[in-house]
């Protein structure tokens, strides 16, 4: 998958906290820690075989993912969440994750790449701001 694929949808969070630089970098770099904490969870849960927490995982994640449109990471997990409910077996969905580790690293690196550029854009600013 390619990232232009899909779209990580920051004017909705820009909606809630301005042209706000820094709190943008914090909550984009708590997206990374909790993605990461949340597919380690996942995938415990899954070698644990134990599907009720398997969903409540995969609700979390297809939440946390609902800000990239066209990834199609939220739309998986909220599969995985369905067939976990219906209590079928975790083995059936680790194909369904294989499939998506892909994207959600492209994901986690476009956030990375997102979250320097803003760092740059910041410090410029700084620079500028000083020599004035």
């Amino acid at each position: 998958m390619n990232v232009n694929e899909f779209n990580i949808s920051i004017s909705e969070i820009n909606k809630l906290i301005g042209d706000d630089k820094l709190a943008l970098i914090e909550i984009l770099e708590v997206f990374l820690d909790v993605s990461r904490s949340d597919l380690h969870s996942l995938y415990k849960a899954i070698n644990e075989k134990d599907v009720t927490e398997c969903g409540r995982i995969a609700h979390k994640i297809s939440s946390t993912y609902g800000y990239f449109t066209g990834s199609g990471v939220a739309e998986v997990m909220g599969l995985i969440e369905q067939k976990m409910a219906l209590g079928q077996q975790v083995s059936g969905i680790v194909n369904l994750l294989v499939e998506k580790q892909r994207t959600i690293e492209l994901i986690e690196s476009h956030v990375i790449k997102h979250i320097l550029k803003l760092k740059l854009s910041i410090n410029k600013n700084q620079v500028f701001t000083s020599a004035a």
